[in-house]
C-alpha cells in the first residue's frame, strides 16, 4: 500500500469526535430544524383574531375611512382603508401623482383590476410559490 493510502484515517482512532458532530446535527454548519420555519401567533394553533370581535368599531359603518371611498364591509379584517397601509400611501405620493384614494390612481385600473394582467400575475405567483398556492379553480 503507498504511503497516501496509509495517511488516510480509516481506523476508529479520533472518529469519536466526529460521530459526536453527525449525531447532534452541528457538523458542516447544519443546525436541528435550521430549515423549519418559526411559529408565528397566528399559526400557533389557538386564533385570537376573531372576525366578531369589534373594538374600534369598525363593523356596520365607515366611520373609520379616512380616503371618503371605503364601503362597509362584513368582517373586521375588510374594514381597512387604503390610508390604513404605509405601503400603499407611499404610492400614493409619488412625486408624479398626488391622490386622495388608491382606487383612483392612474395605474389602479390597469394593474388591480383588469382581467389579463390579474390572471398573468397569478401565474407568476403559482409558479414561484406553487407548493403553498390554492389548487382551485383560477376565479375562486
Amino acid at each position: 500500500m503507498s504511503d497516501s493510502c496509509a495517511s488516510n484515517d480509516f481506523s476508529d482512532e479520533g472518529s469519536s469526535a466526529s460521530e459526536e458532530e453527525r449525531t447532534d446535527g452541528s457538523a458542516n454548519g447544519i443546525e436541528p430544524f435550521m430549515y423549519e420555519p418559526e411559529a408565528t401567533e397566528s399559526s400557533s394553533g389557538t386564533d385570537d383574531s376573531d372576525d366578531d370581535s369589534d373594538p374600534e368599531g369598525r363593523l356596520g359603518n365607515t366611520n373609520w375611512c379616512q380616503c371618503g371611498h371605503c364601503i362597509p364591509m362584513p368582517t373586521v379584517r375588510e374594514c381597512c382603508c387604503c390610508l390604513d397601509i404605509s405601503q400603499v400611501v407611499t404610492k400614493m405620493n409619488e412625486p408624479t401623482v398626488t391622490v386622495n384614494c388608491i382606487t383612483t390612481h392612474p395605474g389602479f385600473h390597469n394593474v388591480c383590476l383588469d382581467m389579463w394582467v390579474l390572471q398573468a400575475a397569478y401565474y407568476v405567483y403559482r409558479q414561484q410559490y406553487s407548493a403553498h398556492t390554492h389548487q382551485g379553480h383560477i376565479h375562486e
